[in-house]
């Protein structure tokens, strides 16, 4: 069974130029435009053929492949996606292999890439001591960076417009098997506190 956990990052606006900005709006636009249509379509839509809306129609079909709430909420219940990456985390010296997202522990920050056909629009945003600890400690769970997301959007809590990254681990888990289970019954008192004692092969059965 596999399990996600998901660090969120918070950039104001300001610390990108505003020519940025726009151009990340405008294909964000664009992207949401197609999934309300793949949505309508219930998700027969046909991909886009130009790049990069073509890269993140991909990397959005990909992440609801694996996440079933996410197809879910998209079709419906409209929400609007966000722009979607493939994701690499480097800890040490690993060579980049040109990723849309590329988070370097080393030099703490990430790099955005891929959401322009221009060169040299490569976003670039600095990590806390905190996320870099945060990501160590899924790291050491032994969870994997699966992808990344990025959208402009409005905070809740002030109403500040900002930039946010998602950065989604995802690691393996076993589910698990209680080898036994106690089952309390309070429907009726006066007649005391059945207690089953419930094991795989067997029952006993007690009151007080």
């Amino acid at each position: 069974m596999k399990t996600y956990r998901t660090l969120v990052l918070k950039y104001p606006l300001e610390k990108l130029p505003p020519e940025t900005v726009v151009q990340l709006l405008k294909i964000q636009q664009e992207f949401r435009r197609w999934a309300e249509e793949w949505a309508r379509s219930g998700g027969k839509a046909e991909k886009p053929e130009q790049n990069p809306l073509k890269y993140f129609a991909e990397k959005f079909l990909q992440a609801a492949r694996a996440l079933e709430w996410l197809r879910e909420h998209v079709i419906k219940h409209g929400f609007r996606p966000p722009l979607a990456f493939n994701a690499q985390l480097r800890l040490n010296s690993e060579r980049d292999v040109s990723r849309g997202v590329f988070v370097d522990l080393p030099r703490r920050e990430v790099r955005i890439r891929k959401w322009s056909n221009q060169r040299g629009n490569t976003i670039i945003l600095p990590l806390s001591r905190k996320n870099v600890e945060w990501i160590n400690e899924r790291v050491e769970e032994g969870a994997a960076l699966a992808f990344a997301a990025a959208w402009i959007g409005r905070s809740k809590r002030d109403g500040a417009v900002a930039l946010y990254v998602a950065l989604a681990f995802r690691r393996e888990v076993a589910p698990i098997q209680p080898k036994r289970l106690l089952v309390v019954d309070l429907n009726a008192l006066h007649n005391g506190v059945p207690t089953p004692l419930l094991r795989r092969r067997g029952c006993w059965r007690e009151a007080f």
